[in-house]
């Protein structure tokens, strides 16, 4: 050849270098920088010496960097079969060479675009790291590479170990959680894999769960602000048969007076007793099954039997366009539910009884003043003096069950109810003397209970009303208590007409409406009055006639 040596080699790609020794010596600074900066993979090189010359000790007497350049030797003159024999072996080489190249490449693409960072670590120094790592450890690629991996990861590296050791070479661990990185401490889950057959060289990958961690600490405090919560919350599986409750907070075990183990995986409607409104169980039940919300006041009764009212707020929860839960906020309302019908009953009573007691009063004292020597004014005047004693023993009634209300409030003491009923009795015997007719008893000897007001209260008006509404000469009352595992129930039977069906709304528990009420405030005050010392109260008609009250209230939990 007349081109220089220098002049013929190229910076071009090739696939295979054919050199002579004085030509390999002449361009070996360029060619060794070639094969050190080639990034295509092995590219075989060709050594053609002469006849002259041994190809052994040629290549023996080249300096090493040039030795490690050489795959194969041939000697001049060859046969152009083992020449062409000889090539296409290298051209092999090379392209197994090129596709493990390309493999490698492929898989290290695919490792710098995983989300998760990728560590690979031999003999606990970092020998590769991918996109993700370098933003996971704030640093760039050259400043991790070769650095000791404990240096990222600190002691948590001897749990990774430590994992390894049950695992097969190849078979990754499970993500090991409660890691940090070093030196920001950033919190991550690390799983492991053991590469290669001797198991040298490990791959991690990293996840980072900051935002996981944030996540579960933000429903870590939504979830204890609904354990905690002053209001009563169910969530149910609206994807599940009969729609089960899944979650109920601490409020609304204390509301039911059950167990949270007790109800879930039961439909709520284990909270309404049967006397609940059906016309609100139904709307309720349409609302659900059209996954829609409501809003409603509806009965219900805890695990001892006590009947409370429970303003239900209910709305559905939806994922996408399907309806996954209901989520249920309940109130007791009871005590605002009595004061709203108490006010409804007073307003009642004020426009209607009185009213038609001053309509009385002034038509008669009209007559009165129209006609002052007229012969019937002794009868005018006892009409206006009779209705206005009932106005003032309405007066009265009322006073007296404010007093017990706010007596009963004040503070609960434990109270022999025995001997609570014997005074009332006493009481009406001194008060009416022999037109209280007979009252027959059948007491233990003492029942302790928590009120005693407004009790002592609903006892006096029963027992009064029992003898001013008898029908018969001698009227006969009959007043039993009873003791059971958890309550003590009085029970005061007589002999009268009984109270009329109209009446008896007051007594049973239902609301004041214009067409449905009683005509007097007595009765209202006497289920007041058991309500606000904690008891429940039932009505029944006595066989073969008369009125039977029956009172349940709760034991004394207090020392008598």
């Amino acid at each position: 050849m007349n081109t220089p040596p220098t002049e013929c080699f190229t910076d071009d790609p090739f696939d295979i270098c054919i050199v002579d020794v004085p030509t390999l010596i002449e361009i070996s600074d360029e060619l060794v920088s070639y094969f050190t900066q080639n990034e295509t993979g092995y590219i075989p090189c060709l050594l053609v010496t002469s006849e002259s010359t041994s190809g052994e000790d040629v290549v023996g007497r080249l300096p090493t960097v040039l030795r490690s350049l050489i795959t194969e030797v041939i000697t001049t003159p060859i046969r152009k079969s083992e020449l062409a024999h000889r090539l296409v072996a290298l051209f092999r080489i090379r392209r197994l060479s090129v596709e493990l190249y390309v493999s490698r490449e492929e898989y290290r693409r695919v490792l710098r675009l995983i989300p998760g960072a990728v560590t690979i670590v031999t003999n606990e120094t970092i020998r590769y790291v991918n996109r993700s790592a370098v933003k996971l450890f704030k640093q760039t690629e050259s400043a991790l590479i070769g650095r000791s991996v404990r240096h990222l990861l600190g002691t948590d590296w001897e749990r990774i170990q430590e994992s390894l050791l049950s695992a097969d070479i190849g078979e990754p661990t499970p993500f090991l959680s409660g890691i940090s990185t070093v030196p920001n401490s950033t919190p991550v889950e690390v799983a492991a894999v053991q590469l290669g057959s001797s198991g040298d060289s490990i791959a991690l990958v990293i996840r980072d769960v900051t935002e996981q961690h944030q996540r579960e600490e933000q429903l870590r405090l939504y979830r204890r602000a609904m354990d905690d919560a002053k209001i009563g919350i169910t969530i149910t599986d609206a994807t599940e048969p009969d729609n089960p409750l899944i979650y109920v907070n601490k409020e609304l075990e204390r509301l039911t007076g059950r167990n949270a183990s007790d109800i879930l995986g039961e439909n709520p409607r284990i909270f309404q007793p049967p006397q609940t409104t059906s016309a609100i169980k139904s709307d309720l039940r349409e609302a659900i099954a059209n996954g829609e919300p409501i809003n409603t006041v509806i009965l219900n009764q805890r695990s001892d039997g006590t009947e409370w009212y429970n303003e239900l707020d209910v709305s559905p929860v939806y994922y996408n366009t399907e309806l996954r839960n209901f989520i249920g906020f309940q109130r007791d309302v009871t005590d605002e539910r009595e004061r709203n019908q108490q006010l409804a009953v007073l307003d009642r009573v004020l426009r209607h009884n009185f009213r038609n007691r001053l309509n009385v009063i002034i038509g008669h004292a009209e007559e009165i003043a129209n006609s002052p020597s007229d012969t019937r004014d002794g009868t005018h005047a006892e009409a206006v003096l009779s209705a206005a004693y009932e106005l003032l023993e309405l007066s009265e009634e009322a006073r007296q069950f404010r007093s017990a209300m706010h007596a009963d409030k004040q503070s609960r003491t434990a109270v022999d109810l025995v001997r609570v009923v014997r005074t009332e009795i006493q009481e009406l015997r001194g008060k009416f003397g022999e037109e209280s007719g007979r009252v027959v008893t059948s007491f233990p000897n003492t029942a302790y209970i928590d009120s005693s007001e407004s009790i002592r209260f609903a006892i006096s008006e029963l027992l009064t009303n029992a003898v001013t509404h008898s029908d018969q000469d001698t009227p006969r009352i009959e007043v039993t208590i009873e003791e059971t595992a958890e309550s003590i129930v009085l029970t005061i039977t007589d002999d009268g007409p009984g109270i009329p069906v109209s009446e008896q709304s007051a007594l049973v528990g239902a609301d004041e409406t214009p067409v449905n009420h009683a005509s007097g405030l007595g009765l209202w005050l006497i289920r007041w009055s058991v309500a606000s010392a904690g008891g429940n109260l039932t009505y029944t008609d006595a066989k073969p006639r008369g009125s039977c009250v029956r009172i349940e209230l709760p034991q004394s939990t207090q020392t008598s």
